[in-house]
């Protein structure tokens, strides 16, 4: 792991300190119960959730040049 003093070290400590901002979220008391009560008893699934998905077409890309031939 490189040195905190170097720029790298820096910018890995700085790049660090901001994921883990984004990746947690403040809940409050009444938000936590709620959370954990619709994990531990989910609602039944509604018609749109046992409907089964319909398939798309699948994905292009538009590569100009360098586009294979097909």
């Amino acid at each position: 792991m490189p040195s905190r003093k170097t720029p790298r070290g820096a910018l890995a400590e700085v790049a660090q300190e901001t994921n883990n901002e984004i990746a947690s979220i403040r809940l409050s008391t009444a938000d936590q119960l709620a959370l954990v009560e619709a994990i531990v008893n989910p609602p039944e699934p509604n018609d749109a959730l046992r409907k089964p998905p319909t398939p798309t077409k699948a994905l292009s890309l538009n590569l100009g040049s360098r586009a294979r031939p097909r």
